[in-house]
């Protein structure tokens, strides 16, 4: 199946909504630095070795240009079927400035 993708005008609309649980998949020190909004930072090297608790219905993965938010979903969806996964288009790279 595949993961939607929400474009960067869909996410700065809904990046501060409680509902929705916004992970940055990439590894740690990669640039830009993400500001702005709330996130959990979780590697997809470390997502990859242990699945984490996930409260929220609704998660939003995004990393630096798309492509490891959208196997982080997939590994995802396989442990939380019942869960929404969707993946930054195009990363933070598309992001403007906040």
């Amino acid at each position: 199946m595949d993961t939607p993708e929400i474009s960067p005008s869909d996410f700065l609309l809904i990046k501060d909504n409680p509902s929705y649980l916004v992970i940055d998949v990439r590894e740690p020190g990669e640039m830009p630095e993400a500001k702005g909004f709330s996130f959990l930072k979780i590697p997809l090297s470390e997502l990859q070795k242990s699945i984490p608790v996930l409260q929220q219905d609704q998660v939003i993965l995004f990393c630096h240009a798309g492509v490891r938010s959208l196997i982080a979903a997939g590994i995802l969806k396989k442990a939380y079927p019942d869960k929404s996964f969707f993946s930054l288009k195009g990363g933070i790279l598309r992001l403007p400035p906040l």
